[in-house]
């Protein structure tokens, strides 16, 4: 008997050549059974036998593929499912050991916000004729002290709150402030990391790679399935999805697509230590506004790769990939609140608002958690109230959106120890 508590995945990355497949050096944290699809697209012959039957059915073509249902654990092998569906990581990972949330709350429509090592820099108006925020710092321009601080002085500016996220009460150093070229702070959650020397922890950034560029491909190898320990290589991650429910864990679930399959010896990379991320150690903004009582959130990242595109002569199998339209969907379910009735309105509406959540796991020091964020700046949304137990809740569904703003349309950012770029 084969048993799924035998089963082992490994994934490794990127290829140097779509189809070579390279060492499978970091295992994933899987939750359920997995295996490599070989779905064999048959077709009836033509032909007429004579005696009103199917002569036999032929292959046309093998779509490759498998689904990874796993716990959120941040290391390696999740920075490189990341880098295949997003498209790349920063060239190098910076080192922090603080950060916090600011939001713009007044009425202009645009707040760009600009961080330097040593300062904050806010400017409010119109997108793109902001001019300095006299009520935010000195002259618009606010000197970074100390974590603490900062927070104590950024929300007591009118129009602004701010929170801790994470870290100790740091002072300044000569690079303080991990630099951001432009942000928009109105209705949204900007995120401002405190930059160390020594703190171990390393933040990596994934940003969508939306020209024509291609995902990077992976290798990935499924042991513990039956006689042979089958390797896929040439994949792509065409989708990946997060999702957290009330009194529950953070689930992952990755959908490959991959254009080759072959056999190797097992794999014996150890799995992690790591604990699982729970849903109590998150948190929710909307529009800028953090919500306490979360019900559920969920989001789809997706590449929407061609189901066509690909074949070719020669091979029953794909011998490329073709990425679709790059886009973020996904659910949040609320109680019914003063600030999602305002956001609720939105529903009937062409306003757009944004989305930052967050999940926490391991103190990786003793003040910079391990953390997965997730933030879209700017999103559609439609939504609809239900009965809760006793209050009433909010669901909203949401659809990224790009108005060529300052920012990249979807961030990622992931606190570990690793040091070096994910690629």
């Amino acid at each position: 008997m084969y048993k799924t508590g035998n089963i082992k995945v490994s994934v490794g990355g990127p290829e140097t050549d779509l189809g070579t497949a390279v060492a499978r050096s970091s295992r994933l944290p899987i939750t359920g059974y997995v295996d490599v699809g070989q779905n064999a697209n048959k077709a009836p012959s033509d032909v007429i036998t004579g005696r009103n039957t199917v002569k036999a059915n032929y292959i046309d073509s093998i779509d490759l593929g498998m689904e990874l249902p796993m716990e959120l654990y941040c290391e390696k092998g999740t920075g490189l499912l990341m880098v295949s569906a997003i498209g790349q990581d920063l060239a190098t990972p910076a080192q922090v050991a603080g950060a916090v949330v600011l939001t713009y709350t007044g009425a202009e429509a645009s707040a760009k916000i600009v961080v330097s090592a040593t300062t904050v820099t806010a400017s409010i108006g119109d997108l793109g004729s902001e001019v300095v925020d006299d009520n935010f710092g000195a002259s618009g321009v606010y000197t970074l002290d100390a974590v603490g601080a900062d927070v104590t002085a950024m929300t007591g500016f009118t129009g602004y709150t701010c929170e801790k996220l994470f870290g100790a009460n740091l002072t300044v150093t000569t690079s303080k402030g991990y630099a951001i070229t432009a942000t928009q702070a109105a209705g949204n959650s900007v995120i401002i990391y405190f930059t160390s020397v020594d703190s171990g922890v390393y933040l990596h950034r994934f940003t969508p790679v939306l020209t024509n560029t291609e995902r990077p491909t992976l290798s990935f190898q499924v042991d513990g399935t039956g006689l042979s320990n089958e390797i896929l290589a040439g994949s792509v991650v065409d989708k990946i999805s997060l999702s957290a429910d009330l009194k529950g864990r953070v689930a992952v679930s990755a959908s490959v697509v991959g254009t080759l399959v072959t056999t190797g010896a097992a794999t014996e990379v150890s799995l992690s230590e790591k604990k699982p991320m729970k849903f109590a150690d998150g948190k929710i903004y909307l529009a800028g506004t953090s919500q306490t009582f979360v019900k559920s959130v969920s989001a789809d990242i997706s590449n929407n790769h061609s189901t066509d595109e690909g074949f070719g002569i020669g091979s029953l199998y794909k011998q490329d990939h073709s990425k679709g339209m790059f886009g973020v969907t996904g659910k949040l379910t609320v109680r019914s609140t003063t600030s999602t009735e305002a956001e609720y309105a939105k529903r009937i509406s062409e306003e757009q608002s944004s989305l930052t959540f967050l999940f926490q796991g391991d103190d990786l020091t003793a003040s910079v958690p391990e953390m997965l964020l997730l933030r879209i700046p700017h999103v559609e949304i439609s939504a609809s109230k239900t009965g809760g137990d006793v209050g009433i809740d909010t669901e909203f569904t949401f659809d990224m959106v790009d108005p060529d703003s300052y920012d990249d349309v979807l961030t990622v950012d992931m606190l570990t120890t690793d040091d070096v770029k994910y690629n």
